[in-house]
């Protein structure tokens, strides 16, 4: 940790995991939603001109679990987690809250 109390090379591996397993789950997702016809059709207001997948945010919230499960293991970052606090808690239900209401 520096001076400032703020554990920066954790919460860099956190964002990096994030970001990393997002980006792998990107292909799958789009794959799976373009197998079973959840793509969104073109209207005349749309800019895209190709159907697009309508359910990317579940490759985000992939990579925010992933975030979320290692964050957890780390021993500089476990004060923000259930014992201590419940908020990560609220924001994980958040999330799926959120995912779940736009499948």
């Amino acid at each position: 940790m520096n001076a400032s109390g703020v554990p920066l090379r954790e919460l860099g591996l956190v964002l990096l995991v994030a970001a990393a397993v997002t980006y792998l789950a990107t292909g799958p997702v789009r794959s799976l939603l373009v197998r079973t016809g959840r793509v969104a059709e073109i209207r005349t207001r749309d800019v895209h001109t190709q159907p697009t997948p309508s359910l990317g945010g579940l490759a985000m919230f992939t990579g925010f679990l992933a975030a979320y499960a290692l964050a957890q293991q780390l021993p500089a970052l476990t004060r923000g987690f259930a014992p201590v606090t419940p908020e990560m808690t609220a924001v994980l239900v958040g999330g799926l809250a959120i995912v779940l209401g736009g499948w």
